[in-house]
């Protein structure tokens, strides 16, 4: 039953209109009516003149029934009638949130969300899916169209931003009433609470509704890779309750190899292997309800070791050691004067007696790097017979106890304390060189082109520094060596979903897990979201929430007024009255 409410109580005053109308009615002039007796021979008394004169009577009588009827229309619309409907009939627009991510992969999920979405297509529709960054894919269309673009939409291999889609949506129906459907498993793995963003909207009189489709689930996945040149990682979390036996299998173009292990309930368990050159896939051979997570991609283009030549005259120094402990380098030590013929990739000059080496030597070492190679001269007490062509500095005085500072963050000084230089020479920076560290206005760390190769002044003498007994010392010299032969770093062509990696040839969404051409490189991209691979966490706080917000919230109603419509029944009975007056010839 519908409930008329009016909105302007001083309106029903407007009803004496039709009281004065009726007074000017009233006390109009009458006509005078006489008996014709020639006209009388001609009429029969059957009746039929008493109706005649009622009729003429009602149709004489009929403007006067338009102008009240007009002025009561008026005065009524004057009142500011209204009601409120109430459910789905109150709403102009629904935004369907519908979840995109890797955790609505589990079977049954996706399905039952479509079907969900399809009970809620009222008003304009406007639908947006929620993965790691929310995609807008219709706005304000209709019903056959939202379930076109609805049949289109499957889950992608990424996390889900829950909350800005829901904003999202909340900006699409802007000043309108209207609704937001958000269909998901509430997993949200990035952005704003969708609680949080629940609030928001209905503070702005949006109504928010969540329907949940999660169901329980069996997982065990890969939620992290560590990645290294020779050696890797893959981290196999048990989501499940009871213990289970994992077998994970690393497999590349050329070789295979499977890791079976027991990971206990609720635990993580690290698995390591050789990284295979070139494209390689980590599985586990073990199948559950969720795929997403059980396949992670490597792409390690051109691993090769870096062939080093160490020329010094020290029975032993922390940088020899350093370079042995590193698996990307194949260290050769060259003690003068005896030194290999250079064929290598970078040359260190360390701790060197000046009067061993031979006449020709430098000459090699100006042909090698020239043609590609790269150098590091290391300081040290005596520096006399070092070319100065080869050195980017100029010394100076001797230096004591000053700490030196980065200058430029870069791939081999990120994350590098260079500690306290006790003695150093004072050392100027030659023109067209780069200044990567400096001990209080004294270059200590110097970068400059020589040909196709680089050349490194270390200015730091190990002897009376803090810095080599530090961890990040063999650390420095391995990005070093890497930066210096612009070894490929790994982490340059591995990446997680919902990456947009963008070049001059344009971007490229990675949202399925896999390999991607991406100009001239072949890049991978694995989940390696543990969020998402929780697809049986507890989300009942989510929802309970959301529950105690609807409860405040009550039914979503509209207030619809009826003047406009009263006004335009009122010029409509005018219309008539102006078309009866001209057919019956007043005018």
């Amino acid at each position: 039953m519908v409930d008329f409410q009016f909105g302007n109580s001083w309106g029903w005053y407007a009803f004496f209109s039709l009281l004065v109308l009726v007074i000017l009615y009233l006390v109009r002039p009458k006509p005078v009516e006489r008996d014709i007796p020639s006209l009388m021979f001609f009429l029969r008394d059957r009746g039929t003149s008493r109706k005649s004169s009622f009729f003429r009577r009602l149709f004489s009588s009929l403007v006067f029934l338009l102008q009240l009827l007009c002025l009561a229309l008026l005065a009524l619309a004057i009142t500011s009638p209204f009601t409120t409907f109430f459910g789905t009939s109150a709403i102009e627009r629904t935004v369907i949130v519908l979840d995109g991510s890797a955790s609505m992969q589990v079977p049954g999920r996706f399905q039952n969300a479509l079907q969900a979405a399809g009970q809620e297509l009222n008003g304009e529709v406007s639908v947006v899916v929620a993965q790691n960054v929310p995609l807008l894919l219709l706005e304000n269309g209709n019903r056959e169209q939202a379930l076109k673009v609805l049949s289109s939409v499957e889950p992608k291999d990424t996390g889900s931003d829950i909350g800005d889609a829901m904003l999202l949506g909340g900006d699409v129906i802007g000043e309108r009433t209207g609704k937001v459907v958000v269909i998901s498993d509430f997993i949200s793995t990035e952005g704003p609470d969708p609680v949080v963003a629940k609030r928001s909207l209905l503070a702005r009189g949006i109504s928010v509704s969540f329907k949940d489709v999660k169901e329980p689930a069996k997982n065990a996945g890969i939620v992290d890779l560590y990645l290294g040149k020779f050696t890797s990682r893959a981290v196999v979390r048990n989501y499940d309750s009871v213990p289970r036996t994992v077998t994970l299998s690393v497999a590349g173009e050329k070789e295979a190899k499977k890791i079976p292990r027991k990971v206990l309930a609720g635990s993580v368990e690290v698995f390591e292997f050789s990284t295979i050159p070139g494209s390689s896939e980590v599985s586990i051979d073990e199948k559950d309800d969720f795929e997403a997570d059980n396949h992670a991609y490597i792409s390690a283009p051109g691993i090769r070791r870096i062939k080093v030549l160490l020329v010094t005259n020290a029975d032993r120094s922390f940088l020899k050691t350093a370079l042995q402990a590193s698996r990307d380098i194949e260290l050769t030590v060259a003690e003068p004067p005896v030194i290999p013929d250079i064929s290598h990739d970078v040359v260190i000059l360390h701790s060197v007696s000046p009067d061993h080496i031979l006449p020709d030597f430098y000459q090699e070492v100006r042909e090698a790097v020239s043609n590609g190679s790269s150098l590091v001269i290391t300081a040290q007490d005596n520096m006399a017979g070092f070319p100065a062509d080869l050195l980017p500095v100029s010394l100076g005085p001797v230096r004591n106890n000053t700490r030196v500072s980065t200058v430029i963050v870069n791939k081999f000084t990120s994350d590098v304390d260079f500690g306290t230089a006790f003695k150093f020479h004072n050392a100027s920076a030659r023109a067209d060189t780069a200044v990567i560290a400096d001990a209080d206005g004294s270059a200590m760390l110097v970068l400059q082109d020589f040909g196709a190769g680089k050349v490194i002044y270390y200015g730091i003498i190990d002897e009376f520094s803090d810095f080599k007994t530090t961890v990040s010392y063999p650390i420095f010299w391995s990005k070093l060596i890497n930066f210096l032969t612009e070894t490929e770093d790994l982490a340059d062509y591995n990446f997680r979903t919902g990456r947009v990696l963008a070049d001059s040839s344009g971007k490229k969404y990675l949202d399925k897990a896999g390999f991607y051409n991406f100009g001239s490189k072949r890049v991978s991209a694995s989940l390696l979201n543990p969020g998402e691979s929780d697809v049986s966490g507890d989300t009942g706080k989510v929802l309970e929430e959301a529950q105690l917000l609807s409860a405040r919230e009550g039914v979503e109603k509209r207030d619809v007024s009826f003047e406009r419509l009263l006004i335009l029944a009122a010029m409509l009975v005018l219309f008539l009255e102006l078309l009866y007056i001209k057919w019956r010839g007043d005018f």
